[in-house]
C-alpha cells in the first residue's frame, strides 16, 4: 500500500471482531435513518440478463466505533453494500410477459 493506490477490502469471518463492529454501526445508523451520521449514499439500478438489480452503498468516514484503526494506514471510511435482485409481477398475460422479458437488455 506504499504505491499510493486506493484499496477496498471486504470484511469476512477472519476479521470477526471488526466485521461485528461495522455491522453493528450500520444497523444502528440505519435504524436511526442515518440522522446523526455523515454519509454518502450512491445507488445503482441495472437491468441485465433479464433481471432488475438494485445496488445501494452507504459510506461514512465516522470511524469512532472501529477498533485498531492505526493498523490500517490510510483508512478513511467504512461502508456497506446491499444488492437486491428485484422480482416483478404484472397484470399481463403470459405471452405479453414473454414480450416484456425480451425488452429487458441481456
Amino acid at each position: 500500500m506504499t504505491q499510493g493506490a486506493d484499496w477496498l477490502l471486504g470484511l469476512k469471518g477472519n476479521q470477526s471482531a471488526r466485521l461485528e463492529v461495522v455491522e453493528d454501526f450500520f444497523y444502528v445508523a440505519e435504524a436511526g435513518d442515518f440522522a446523526s451520521v455523515r454519509h454518502d449514499f450512491p445507488e445503482e439500478v441495472d437491468k441485465d440478463h433479464g433481471r432488475l438489480e438494485r445496488r445501494r452503498y452507504w459510506i461514512t468516514e465516522d470511524l469512532r466505533t472501529l477498533p485498531d484503526t492505526e493498523q490500517w494506514r490510510g483508512l478513511r471510511s467504512i461502508g456497506i453494500s446491499v444488492r437486491a435482485r428485484i422480482l416483478l409481477i404484472a397484470p399481463i398475460p403470459e405471452t405479453a410477459e414473454a414480450g416484456l422479458e425480451r425488452q429487458l437488455p441481456g
